[in-house]
């Protein structure tokens, strides 16, 4: 588990100026203020015409304008150093050209391990660029061009110079280059929180000795270590800009946090971005500027981070404001990539901050048209091409970030995996070969005909990796499968998730270890058996072994819940039917939804009413109607019907919820269409639970869960009513609504 920041603010890097050494080398050093002053602020234009970035002279690095000369992407380039650099840039125009974004930060991180060995000198070393079989992708930010020099184990070196000049830095004299690096690594990650809508790639940054910075601080949260290693601080850099970047991720955090899950996204950013706008500041010899860095910092914070509504983002910004000159902010404003996220997320505030940054040439999308949905701008229409709904889009999009990769030729698992070696140029350090060798199987296992969400699969794949004990050893299943490796198990996790819960996405999975009941579902269902079968015949018997114990714990559950009439919370894996009466199985099946967990009741609840109660309404109660009477017997005798179910299968197919396609906002519209069908469900099953004549669906039994007894049923509805007012839309409501939008002569939905 990793643990949440701390409230406090990790500190700030000490002043450099009085612990710098003399050197006669600082005057070759440009600060951050001098560089960004250098770009003409008379540019501003509507076409924004390229102008040639300062190369270096060094024939290994290739450098092309992406987006076309004359594109709205304008006068960015970003250099990409590679095994084939030396070759002639090939022209291409959006979207068929995307950034290669970094993976996950565990993943990132065992990169970096396997890469440098920890006992490398972290030293910087100003010489020509040389590049063998590993990439090195650098950014060129405006006006701003650095590159990082350090020498790898594999003879690798990643030159760090400013505008074309190379800036050699004694090597004894590390104030000097701290305060180098830190300023240029501030602007341009800051660059990268905001995306400036997404032309810009990522970097790998120089292994620097981060002692004594904010960088240290919450390095040492994220790998749960006092001494995190240089690598893996390095490592950390983009993930955390990761979280923060493009409008739909900080759609995300916004959402978590209002439902109490982005406190630590909420901590990490706001001590991110305050040393990022320290450090992007106007720096003149390791002075500060002072309190209007914090305002700016605050500013930045609110607006890539969850917040509570307008009035704070408001009142931030009108301080900032105050405090700062119009330039000052504009130039916090555009390193930090405030306006693409301000724009999309919160477009009544663009008054207050346009004309500031209207200053900044680079700023050339600041509208609405150029900002909402950054992404969808660059591969939006590519993806579209090869047919994702809208259901899956916003996990291909993900994954193409990810992966830097165009959607060309990818007909198989195997087609995915080359792609992506091919893209990251990594020898499968990024997607493991027993990930490969796992997803072919998985295919030829579940066979061609079926469509696999193989986009939530390989996010889910790089999204969770967790090493050997965070699986407690006291699980004798975990210890079954161990031989597989945590790849295998987490691409089988991924995939039930996929499947089970359309709706989630690979971070919603991490959220803990699935239950060995989970996983016995996972291994029968996704056809781990016969992998097993493949790897070893031992461990098959094994795992079937185990998994007969396990049902034997549960038949005995099962037959103690009959006798105490005691029900517990949801799973089904007792093997065959259990007799159930019809009349009252409605409210069996949704007092079973209400003792879920929090966290799952809305998963289990609205694939309920996606499969049963809506397509009923949908027939038999249009919406103008829908203060129709409910008939929960009519419903299920309809439904029945149509599924050429028996009874006493009812229960298995409603708590089984059948697959979908990935993606798509699962209640959004069940819950706020049809809430008066809820409302009425929500009212039977309450007014049963208080006459306490509900019992238990055969098959509601999970092992190791507490024992909830019928009266805590009725609590549990009270608060579930609570929630629900959140989604559901009364009818009254929206024919009010109605009324008044025909009032103003304004389209309906």
């Amino acid at each position: 588990m990793i643990p949440l920041v701390p409230a406090t603010n990790p500190p700030l890097p000490k002043r450099l100026k009085a612990h710098r050494a003399p050197t006669t080398h600082s005057a070759s050093i440009p600060s951050i203020s001098s560089l960004a002053a250098s770009a003409p602020l008379s540019a501003v234009s509507s076409n924004y015409p390229a102008s040639p970035s300062p190369q270096p002279p060094h024939a290994h690095v290739a450098s092309q304008n992406v987006f076309g000369a004359n594109s709205r992407y304008g006068r960015t380039s970003i250099h990409f150093m590679g095994p084939n650099s030396n070759k002639a840039p090939r022209n291409t125009t959006p979207p068929k050209q995307i950034g290669i974004a970094t993976p996950s930060l565990k993943t990132y991180a065992k990169i970096w391990e396997h890469k440098i060995p920890q006992s490398e000198p972290s030293t910087l070393h100003a010489t020509q660029l040389t590049v063998d079989q590993h990439t090195a992708l650098l950014l060129t930010p405006l006006p701003l061009e650095i590159r990082f020099t350090r020498t790898l184990c594999s003879g690798v070196k990643i030159e760090m110079h400013s505008t074309g000049q190379t800036v050699r830095v004694p090597e004894n004299d590390t104030y000097l280059l701290k305060e180098y690096t830190l300023s240029a690594l501030a602007h341009v990650d800051a660059l990268a929180i905001g995306g400036s809508d997404g032309e810009l790639s990522w970097a790998l940054f120089p292994m620097c000795d981060f002692d004594d910075n904010w960088l240290l601080a919450w390095a040492q949260v994220f790998t749960n270590t006092p001494s995190p290693s240089t690598y893996a601080v390095a490592a950390l850099l983009p993930t955390i800009f990761a979280l923060l970047d493009h409008s739909h991720k900080a759609r995300q955090l916004r959402s978590r946090h209002l439902e109490g899950k982005g406190a630590k996204e909420e901590a990490v950013g706001r001590s991110l971005v305050l040393a990022v706008a320290d450090r992007a500041s106007n720096m003149e010899d390791g002075e500060y500027v002072g309190d209007s860095v914090i305002e700016t910092g605050s500013l930045a914070y609110e607006m890539v981070t969850p917040s509570p509504g307008k009035e704070i983002r408001g009142s931030v910004i009108k301080a900032a404001s105050q405090r700062t000159t119009n330039k000052e902010l504009a130039a916090h404003a555009e390193a930090l990539g405030i306006p693409s996220l301000l724009v999309a997320e919160d477009p009544e505030m663009l008054s207050t901050v346009t004309p500031v940054i209207e200053e900044m040439p680079s700023l050339h999308l600041v509208s609405q048209k150029h900002s909402a949905d950054s992404v969808e701008c660059l591969i939006g229409e590519e993806l579209r091409e090869y047919g994702l709904d809208d259901d899956g889009f916003e996990a291909a999009m993900d994954m193409a970030i990810a992966t830097g990769m165009k959607f060309d030729g990818i007909n198989t698992w195997q087609d995915i995996a080359a792609k992506i070696e091919h893209c990251t140029n990594l020898q499968s350090t990024l997607f493991l070969e027993q990930d490969c060798i796992a997803l072919g199987k998985l295919q030829s296992l579940i066979g061609s005909d079926i469509e696999l969400p193989w986009n939530s699969l390989l996010l889910f794949a790089w999204s969770v990796n967790p090493p050997e004990d965070e699986y407690p050893a006291s699980s004798p299943l975990y210890s079954c499968l161990e031989p597989l490796g945590t790849s295998v198990i987490n691409l089988m996790i991924g995939w039930y998730y996929s499947t089970k819960y359309p709706g989630l996405s690979g971070y919603d999975h991490t959220a803990q270890r699935p239950s060995d009941a989970v996983l016995i579902e996972i291994v029968v269902e996704s056809g781990l058996l016969d992998l097993l079968q493949d790897i070893s015949a031992g461990l098959r018997t094994k795992v079937q072994a185990y998994m007969a114990e396990l049902n034997a714990i549960k038949t005995k559950e099962l037959q103690r819940a009959q006798q105490t009439g005691i029900a517990r919370r949801a799973w089904s894996y007792v093997d065959g039917p259990q007799p159930v009466q019809l009349a009252s199985c409605l409210k069996k099946i949704m007092a079973t939804l209400f003792l879920l967990p929090k966290g799952r009741r809305f998963q289990w609840l609205t694939g309920f009413f996606r499969n049963v109660i809506r397509p009923f309404v949908d027939e038999r109660m249009p919406l103008e109607n829908s203060q129709t009477d409910f008939r929960p017997q009519q419903l299920l005798d309809d439904y029945l019907c149509r599924r050429k179910c028996k009874e006493t299968e009812l229960v298995e197919v409603l708590i089984r919820n059948p697959q979908g396609k990935p993606g798509g906002a699962l209640w959004s519209c069940t819950l706020k269409s049809h809430g008066s069908v809820i409302s009425t469900a929500v009212s039977e099953t309450k007014s049963a639970a208080r006459a306490n004549c509900l019992r238990p669906p055969a098959h509601a039994i999970d092992n190791g869960l507490d024992i909830l007894p019928h009266q805590c049923i009725c609590e549990e509805l009270e608060a579930l009513e609570e929630e629900l007012v959140l989604f559901v839309t009364s009818p009254a409501a929206d024919q009010k609504r109605k009324r008044g939008e025909d009032d103003n002569g304004s389209e309906k939905d």
